[in-house]
């Protein structure tokens, strides 16, 4: 007897006596049963997300940005980081002495870097407008830029700044 009261001490409380209901229903490994608690975790989550980037990804409304080109009167060389410089002078001027406010969304140099192609946003903000003065801070220098439409004769695109700077 004192056997089998020793066997019982190592033997849970469910082994001992299980309960009839539990002897009939198949029994699941926990890790089992987290694996498809994580599943289910997992797809809601995923909808979810799905549903939130499908929102993101519909623009409100076009992009309204117009293309012009500009011809910079620069007598000197151009300095180091010209497409910046002109990219900010522009920015600068379109916050404070244009017309109408507007934001410069790309700039590439053409040709000798004296000319530029400029993505302006909204459309009409460079409408009447045929020449302006930017003022380059840094260098402390000022340049008249002409604007038009139509994008000018003999124009190469400088894929890289590898404009001569020296």
């Amino acid at each position: 007897m004192a056997a089998s009261q020793d066997q019982d001490l190592y033997r849970s409380a469910e082994e001992q006596n299980p309960p009839a209901a539990a002897a009939d229903v198949p029994q699941m490994s926990s890790s089992a049963s987290k694996s498809s608690d994580t599943t289910r975790r997992k797809c809601s989550v995923d909808q979810k997300k799905d549903t939130r980037d499908n929102d993101e990804l519909k623009p409100s409304a076009p992009r309204d940005v117009a293309k012009f080109y500009m011809k910079v009167d620069w007598p000197e060389d151009l300095p180091p980081k010209w497409k910046t410089l002109l990219q900010k002078a522009l920015q600068i001027w379109c916050n404070s002495e244009a017309k109408k406010k507007c934001s410069v969304e790309a700039v590439q140099l053409l040709d000798d870097g004296r000319t530029a192609e400029v993505e302006i946003t909204p459309s009409t903000a460079l409408k009447d407008i045929k020449t302006a003065t930017l003022t380059f801070r840094s260098l402390e220098k000022s340049a008249t830029v002409h604007f038009q439409k139509a994008e000018p004769k003999s124009v190469n695109k400088v894929s890289r700044q590898k404009v001569n700077l020296c």
